[in-house]
């Protein structure tokens, strides 16, 4: 299954695509990784542009299409050499949030010619996501802006699959990377979401009980467990970023 990949900045989007990757590689898969960014950014370089992550989105946006339609193409040839058994997963944005405006990160133009197979958005807490966000450029970004931002990214991906009459999967980052790995390696294997009241569930033996339940699902579907989105907690791991402009990043 080949797969085109939405995350807002901030997701974790990359590097849950690189952690799928490297699960594949030790299940002896191979799957080829394109990231549409990486790539503009490449593109500029060779061409002696001083194109920068904090400007990106100030550049004109002919200028900035142009680098987007360029990436895409070599994207687009890199794809169209690959053996039919070796599948591929695009890596980019659906939209930008600049300025309080929506940038498009897409063109419909290379949907249509890449025919992906899903559709998938890797998303996140928003708590953990303002925590990933340690540039400057994100100083003044506050909750609201993400959480508006978080559904826009969705929505727009989920449109781009309906238009294209193809699945389109919400996963959270949490979830590991054997949730994409399973939807893209095993099609036919069915999905299912896990349901349950959340707010009300309470002691050790109910979230043990809980899991057994989710390792034993797991071993006959894909699960999709909500609570691998909370937006009540951050990544232990992540840096703390400004926190609405009022905490400085270490």
């Amino acid at each position: 299954m080949n797969v085109l990949c939405t995350g807002m900045s901030g997701s974790g989007r990359t590097s849950y695509v690189n952690a799928v990757r490297r699960h594949a590689e030790a299940h002896g898969r191979r799957l080829h990784v394109f990231d549409v960014r990486e790539i503009m950014f490449h593109l500029a370089h060779e061409r002696g542009d001083d194109l920068q992550e904090e400007t990106v989105l100030d550049v004109f946006p002919t200028a900035l299409g142009a680098y987007r339609a360029a990436a895409m193409e070599r994207i687009l040839a890199a794809v169209r050499d690959l053996p039919a058994d070796e599948p591929w997963l695009i890596v980019t944005h659906a939209t930008f949030s600049w300025n309080y405006s929506v940038v498009p990160g897409l063109d419909v133009y290379y949907l249509t010619q890449l025919q992906p197979d899903a559709y998938v958005t890797i998303t996140d807490g928003i708590l953990a996501i303002r925590q990933r966000l340690t540039e400057e450029r994100w100083r003044t970004v506050t909750i609201n802006n993400l959480l508006w931002w978080r559904d826009v990214e969705r929505s727009a991906t989920e449109m781009m699959a309906a238009w294209q009459r193809k699945p389109h999967f919400l996963i959270g980052r949490k979830q590991g990377p054997d949730t994409l790995f399973r939807l893209m390696f095993e099609p036919r294997t069915p999905t299912a979401y896990l349901s349950y009241p959340m707010t009300h569930f309470e002691g050790a033996d109910l979230f043990t009980k809980l899991e057994n339940f989710r390792q034993e699902l797991r071993e006959h579907v894909v699960v999709f467990d909500p609570a691998a989105v909370d937006d009540y907690s951050m990544d232990r791991d992540a840096a703390i970023g400004f926190s609405d402009g009022s905490a400085t990043a270490r």
